[in-house]
């Protein structure tokens, strides 16, 4: 990966379009749960979509994220987070029931600007792309990198970004 600048384009895989053709579908089943759901019950399945979109796409989405057509893909789905958050805040009828939709509808956009810094600082200081520590397996992929602790502060730096923009998001 050293020899690709931080930005690049490459053309999208099948696996890369079989994602997000699911995380789509998966989308759109939410947005129809909003259409015709129970306020309650939206917000529910709104906010696990959300959180864990946000969660899975830095453990299992990294690679691919490395990918500046995949991400700008990607960050387009944190635009439409971002569409949900508004539409639910303009439903009247969360108003009158006392129940409040989440700002960390927002918080995709902003962890996916914290990933592309960190692989920014990744680089600068390692001068390789950071790999998620998961495990220490006792075997290894083919061109798997080992990790290092400034893949592990990486990981700390994302999860900890995370949760404080939850907690804020909490209190608002």
């Amino acid at each position: 990966m050293a020899d690709k600048p931080f930005l690049y384009y490459d053309r999208l895989k099948l696996w890369d379009i079989i994602i997000i053709t699911i995380y789509l579908i998966f989308s759109i089943s939410v947005f129809i749960i909003y259409r015709y759901g129970s306020n309650e019950f939206v917000l529910s399945v709104a906010l696990a979509h959300i959180v864990c979109s946000q969660i899975f796409s830095f453990i299992f989405l990294y690679r691919l994220l490395r990918n500046f057509s995949f991400y700008l893909i990607w960050f387009g789905f944190a635009i439409l987070h971002a569409v949900m958050y508004f539409l639910l805040i303009g439903n009247r009828q969360f108003e009158a029931e006392d129940v409040k939709p989440f700002p960390v509808f927002l918080n995709t956009i902003v962890l996916l600007l914290i990933f592309q810094v960190l692989r920014y600082f990744s680089l600068k200081i390692q001068k390789r792309e950071f790999e998620f520590p998961a495990s220490r397996a006792p075997y290894k992929m083919p061109g798997e990198i080992e990790s290092s602790a400034i893949d592990g502060l990486v990981l700390i730096i994302y999860f900890v970004s995370l949760f404080v923009l939850f907690r804020i998001d909490r209190l608002l």
